[in-house]
């Protein structure tokens, strides 16, 4: 990645943006973020939900241009849990998202402190992202050895399972030895059913 030039936090008065939006005390601090080219991932993973103003960050590991603005500028981190409130000028979802997809440069105005559905949000991604940790650990990927057996069908889509099936239909298997499509078995375990589709038996996922 290029190295994109970091701009210096933005002075906040909250009454000159938009006196009636949000209260005076909020915490609030300005940012800018840049990159090269349209196709470079912001690496920035958000929450958004119709009913929550702004978009929670939930998960900043892959986003180098972030860490990039955290080492410029140590006085205000962009940090997981803070919510960006305005990119661009723009309040609306639908519009701080189409700024991410196109944008090449983003002037953000960030929130320390969430709101509890703010808060909320944050929680629930958090624990997802746990419990996608804990499938991930219980799981087994088929042995390259075994590329071309045929485990029949999987028990939850019906469809027939073979170790070479590409990506989201790679064969798994649980603790209990039971085979199912990753993808399958994936969207079973994480929608709360904690137990084998087959034998029902209970797999320990900590969340």
């Amino acid at each position: 990645m290029g190295t994109a030039a970091m701009k210096q936090p933005v002075a906040i008065t909250v009454a000159s943006l938009h006196p009636r939006s949000q209260p005076s005390q909020w915490p609030l601090y300005g940012a800018v973020l840049e990159r090269s080219c349209e196709g470079e991932l912001w690496g920035i993973k958000l929450a958004v939900h119709r009913h929550i103003e702004g978009m929670v960050i939930t998960d900043l590991s892959d986003s180098e241009v972030v860490q990039e603005w955290n080492e410029q500028n140590e006085e205000h981190p962009i940090q997981e849990g803070h919510v960006i409130i305005e990119v661009n000028g723009y309040r609306d979802h639908e519009n701080m998202k189409q700024q991410f997809a196109s944008s090449l440069s983003m002037q953000l105005l960030v929130c320390t402190e969430p709101s509890d559905l703010q808060q909320w949000a944050f929680d629930v991604f958090a624990q997802r992202k746990n419990l996608t940790a804990a499938v991930d650990a219980i799981i087994q990927k088929v042995e390259a050895h075994r590329e071309g057996t045929n485990f029949g069908g999987c028990s939850i889509c019906h469809d027939d399972m073979h170790a070479s099936c590409g990506q989201g239909s790679q064969v798994v298997r649980l603790p209990c030895k039971h085979h199912f499509h990753e993808s399958c078995v994936k969207r079973w375990l994480l929608t709360g059913n904690h137990r084998c589709p087959l034998c029902n038996h209970h797999l320990a996922l900590e969340s």
